[in-house]
């Protein structure tokens, strides 16, 4: 009986490891995720990035000194400007 248990839960993850077919790709990024309010100003350079729940809030060195901190959402590429300082 414990053989034919056994053989049972073999065949079983047998099949859903063999049947599970090819994983799924990830969405594709739409076209505006790599538009302008993603992109850094020329010169600018990214000091930290933190995740803050779904989105990463990134710190920013703009060339003249100042800083930015932006939210970013990593599925769509959506960028919000939270705070910008200069020197």
């Amino acid at each position: 009986m414990i053989i034919l248990l056994a053989a049972v839960v073999v065949g079983k993850l047998g099949l859903q490891l063999f049947s599970a077919g090819p994983a799924k790709a990830p969405p594709a990024t739409p076209a505006a995720a790599s538009a302008a309010p993603s992109a850094l100003p020329s010169g600018s350079k990214i000091t930290t990035i933190i995740p803050v729940g779904d989105r990463a809030v990134m710190l920013i060195t703009l060339p003249g000194g100042g800083q930015e901190l932006r939210s970013l959402d990593p599925r769509t590429g959506a960028a919000a400007t939270l705070l910008t300082t200069t020197p």
